[in-house]
């Protein structure tokens, strides 16, 4: 067969040798680039869109690396710390306001001795019973509440949340005449440690003498308290 092939080739005239020639170099070329040079462009090819996605992949975590770096640098607690500063100065004006103003009053603590040295003046009148009520706070809703000047009154109504007043409220009974009870509640009245009054029973139980309750209050910036 190949004898009859190179027969065939010989009996061709030049040119068409030259043709031949030409044609097997093209097909044996293809045939270099189908098993050799196309495999390795398609794997080039693979690399290249590989590449291409890790750098996209890396730019993106760059910019979120940059933009921690950024949030890092920066102090997030300032504007918080700032708020309880603001607050904490409030609060503490507040409250020198308030002791201020309350000076007059007499202490939570005070009020059991001061009922009993007064009771002492009086000897129409004797003290059945002495008891302390739950403390509550005041619920102020600006600084009008406080006596505060019209221009301070925004600021600072907003902020007595933080800076609590509470009311220290008492029971006290007594037994006693008319003349008696008047005469001991004028020298409560004169003291010049005051307290606010919220409410008096008097009811007579065996004339002339009558059982007299009286509901009173003081006021303080703290809740706690020590007394009788």
């Amino acid at each position: 067969m190949i004898n009859q092939m190179a027969e065939r080739f010989n009996g061709l005239s030049t040119r068409e040798r030259v043709l031949v020639f030409v044609s097997v170099l093209v097909i044996l070329a293809l045939l270099l680039f189908v098993v050799l040079i196309e495999p390795v462009m398609k794997r080039s090819a693979q690399i290249d869109n590989q590449l291409a996605a890790q750098q996209r992949a890396s730019n993106a975590r760059q910019v979120q690396i940059s933009a921690l770096s950024r949030m890092l640098k920066e102090d997030p607690s300032i504007e918080v710390r700032a708020q309880i500063e603001g607050l904490v100065g409030q609060q503490t004006e507040l409250q020198e306001i308030i002791r201020e103003r309350s000076q007059y009053l007499v202490a939570p603590s005070e009020v059991a001795p001061l009922i009993e040295q007064v009771l002492e003046r009086e000897s129409g009148v004797k003290l059945l019973k002495f008891s302390s009520l739950p403390v509550q706070q005041l619920q102020l809703t600006s600084a009008a509440d406080i006596d505060t000047p019209a221009a301070e009154e925004s600021a600072q109504g907003e902020a007595l949340d933080i800076a609590p007043v509470y009311m220290h409220g008492f029971e006290v009974t007594l037994e006693g005449d008319y003349n008696g009870v008047y005469a001991y509640l004028l020298q409560l009245e004169s003291l010049p440690q005051a307290f606010f009054w919220e409410q008096m029973s008097y009811q007579v139980a065996e004339h002339p003498s009558a059982l007299v309750t009286l509901r009173i209050y003081t006021l303080s910036i703290s809740e706690a308290w020590i007394g009788g």
